[in-house]
């Protein structure tokens, strides 16, 4: 399940089988090692953006389903939890994450005001409703932070009590999400099935990465 983890919007990440033709016309035409890892790469990278695609299908299939689920008290209450013990043991692995997590905050309200909805009452008229221009700066703006985030938060994610309050977390999200909709759970189970074969192929191709 993708996780966002400074925004109730979303509760947001690999094996792949060479083709055996791939591997008989590098050797037909003298391809260096470097060239047929270079291949494989390629062959990998394509495979982890398929992987994607059929993620991002199954879940917005869900989606109607996962926001009706975060809005359960249960969900919201090991939300909040996960999130204090996160941002907590963030700031505890270096105290400059605090400002991150601040900024990330803000950005996330701005973004959460620029994507309401279009005004359409009269008392509403005075009201601005931002560009699609100013929503894709706030929004490119929250990716830049979180993207800055991310190292603190693998490191925090290695805590044990973060990662036991993230299981918790899921567990909420599905027992929602199934009493709901009960075939939410082969969703779901397709979707953490994927997410395995998305790690495992981001694993060797840090792999092959390294080894350039």
């Amino acid at each position: 399940m993708t996780v966002r983890m400074f925004s109730r919007r979303r509760i947001t990440p690999h094996r792949c089988a060479w083709p055996v033709a791939l591997c008989v016309l590098a050797s037909i035409a003298g391809c260096t090692g470097s060239e047929l890892e270079s291949d494989e790469l390629v062959a990998l990278r394509a495979e982890r953006a398929d992987l994607r695609n059929r993620f991002s299908a199954i879940q917005d299939g869900i989606r109607r389903t996962q926001a009706a689920a975060l809005e359960d008290p249960g969900v919201r209450a090991a939300q909040d939890s996960f999130y204090a013990l996160l941002s907590e043991q963030m700031v505890a692995n270096d105290p400059a994450a605090e400002d991150l997590l601040a900024r990330s905050r803000r950005i996330g309200a701005d973004l959460d005001r620029v994507s309401g909805p279009v005004l359409t009452t009269p008392d509403q008229a005075d009201e601005r409703v931002a560009t699609a221009s100013e929503r894709e700066a706030v929004a490119d703006e929250l990716a830049a932070t979180e993207q800055e985030l991310r190292p603190h938060i693998d490191r925090a994610m290695r805590d044990p009590g973060v990662t036991g309050a993230f299981a918790a977390l899921q567990d909420s999200v599905t027992v929602a999400m199934t009493r709901i909709d009960p075939s939410a759970a082969a969703s779901i189970d397709r979707l953490n099935e994927i997410a395995e074969q998305m790690r495992e192929i981001e694993i060797e191709i840090a792999r092959l990465e390294q080894g350039r």
